[in-house]
């Protein structure tokens, strides 16, 4: 039986680049894994793509490859616009960025963990009720199994 969790950009983006925690982001791939996200994660890995892209650190063809693979990744995206108000009052009471509280929402409404890397993100939100209980630090993935 697979594990349900939310995967945010900062740990999709480690399945492509060499970052700290690739390893651990890795561990999601497979069956033991049923992952979701909000249906905007492809634009959000595309940022990420065209922000190297004009960095310098790969070529557009390179770009143009994980973009490619991405789309075959089998990620369940949940539409935004049904989640819209609730994601609204989350960024709004924790001061947070809609996207991110967005991705919290999205784990909220499946009861399942919002995996992160983005250390800003878990560091505003681990204390808080609820929505901390929500989230997930990239290094304290349970062992597989």
């Amino acid at each position: 039986m697979s594990r349900i969790a939310v995967v945010d950009t900062s740990v999709v983006a480690k399945w492509f680049f060499d970052e700290p925690h690739a390893r651990q982001a890795h561990r999601l791939l497979g069956d033991e894994w049923e992952l979701h996200a909000p249906d905007f994660l492809d634009l959000e890995l595309d940022h990420v793509v065209a922000k190297r892209y004009r960095r310098g650190e790969l070529t557009h063809e390179e770009g143009a490859r994980v973009r490619a693979a991405f789309a075959g990744f089998p990620i369940h995206r949940h539409r935004s616009h049904p989640l819209r108000d609730e994601a609204f009052e989350l960024a709004c009471l924790h001061r947070r960025g809609i996207y991110d509280a967005l991705f919290v929402a999205v784990a909220l409404v499946l009861g399942a963990p919002l995996i992160t890397a983005d250390r800003r993100l878990h560091d505003a939100l681990a204390d808080q009720p609820v929505v901390g209980d929500a989230l997930l630090w990239i290094e304290d993935l349970p062992a597989s199994g």
